[in-house]
């Protein structure tokens, strides 16, 4: 709303909220200015250009990874899968979750999604907690890159990196670091400029 006030000729918006966003946008759109989303987005088409990753395929594809590392998981019943999430409410975090939920289908149970705020100290605060309240949870999916690193230094520190799949989304040196050691088994990295 302030830089709708600053009469821009556009603005570069990286919504924060899937919702509450719209009707600035459609404020800005009404004072003829420009408006570009970029990585995450806004319920409705009313933004000039939308830049961005597909989310929900990144989702798919983490939850084929998960699944991957999961064939040979042999506990009574369907694996229990931890879902660790980032920003409630997110365009992003809908579409990762939206993805990842679909290619899981019925193989697992899902259990209800935690979200960090995008923050590694609450991430790893969160799978602490639910790799000790789950003694047979068979593997993790963590939907960005604080919160990946969260639950890799949790896992890694639980002593059950061979009995728990922790797979994510993004890439970083750290992240790679724990792929080396086997913690994170599988990591979904984007391609911005594709």
């Amino acid at each position: 709303e302030e830089a709708i006030r600053s009469a821009p000729a556009a603005i570069v918006l990286a919504a924060g909220d899937y919702q509450r966003l719209v009707e600035p946008v459609r404020a800005a759109k009404a004072a003829g200015i420009k408006v570009v989303c970029v990585d995450s987005f806004i319920a409705t088409d009313d933004a000039d250009a939308r830049i961005g990753t597909d989310n929900v395929e990144a989702g798919q594809k983490c939850g084929a990874a998960l699944l991957k590392c999961l064939a040979s998981w042999r506990g009574s019943g369907r694996a229990r899968v931890a879902v660790m999430s980032y920003v409630q409410g997110s365009s992003t975090a809908i579409d990762r979750e939206t993805g990842l939920r679909a290619a899981l289908g019925e193989r697992v149970v899902a259990m209800a999604t935690t979200y960090s705020d995008a923050e590694a100290e609450r991430a790893y605060a969160q799978a602490k907690e639910i790799l000790e309240r789950e003694p047979r949870l068979a593997g993790i999916a963590a939907l960005n890159l604080p919160t990946l690193l969260g639950a890799a230094r949790a896992l890694a520190e639980s002593g059950r990196k061979a009995g728990v799949a922790l797979v994510g989304v993004d890439s970083s040196d750290e992240v790679m670091k724990y792929l080396e050691r086997g913690v994170i088994r599988d990591a979904i990295v984007q391609r911005p400029f594709n």
